[in-house]
This record gives structure tokens, C-alpha cells and sequence, in this order.
């Protein structure tokens, strides 16, 4: 979290998905309720936090807003 943390936005756009990059995912993809003040959120962006497994949320400006910690693999939504 901290490497990602101190990482300039154009590096973490730039990386692969499976590394420090991200991806996005539909927002109807998502398993988990979505917070009120991110429903209209067409999709959500995706980093990988401890291996593959992922966290998910809304890149505001320059602030990412962490609304999800997947705990197991396939929680949060399906990475087939």
C-alpha cells in the first residue's frame, strides 16, 4: 500500500493490472453494496494490494478512495 501510495498516477496507469497498474471493472460487476455517493459510478478502478488480491474504488481528482478490501479471492467480484 505504501508503494502504491507514493506512486505518481501516471505510473500506476501506465503498469500492468497484475502488478502496481489497475483495471476497471463494470460497476454492476460488483458484489459488494456501493456507498450512496458513488452509485452513479459506471465502473470502479481496481489495484492489487497483496498479490492479486485486489482493492477497488473511485479515483476522484487525485485522491483513490479505497471502498473495498477484498479479504478471498472472488468476493468481490468474478476475475474469471
Amino acid at each position: 500500500l505504501q508503494k502504491l501510495a507514493s506512486s505518481r498516477w501516471i505510473d500506476l496507469m501506465l503498469a500492468p493490472r497484475h502488478g502496481q497498474g489497475s483495471e476497471l471493472i463494470p460497476a454492476g460487476d460488483i458484489r459488494a453494496p456501493i456507498p450512496a455517493r458513488f452509485e452513479a459510478e459506471p465502473k470502479f478502478m481496481v489495484f492489487r494490494y497483496h498479490g492479486k488480491l485486489p482493492m477497488a474504488g473511485v479515483r476522484v481528482d487525485d485522491v483513490y478512495h479505497v471502498l473495498w478490501i477484498e479479504p478471498e479471492f472472488g468476493r468481490l467480484y468474478d476475475h474469471g
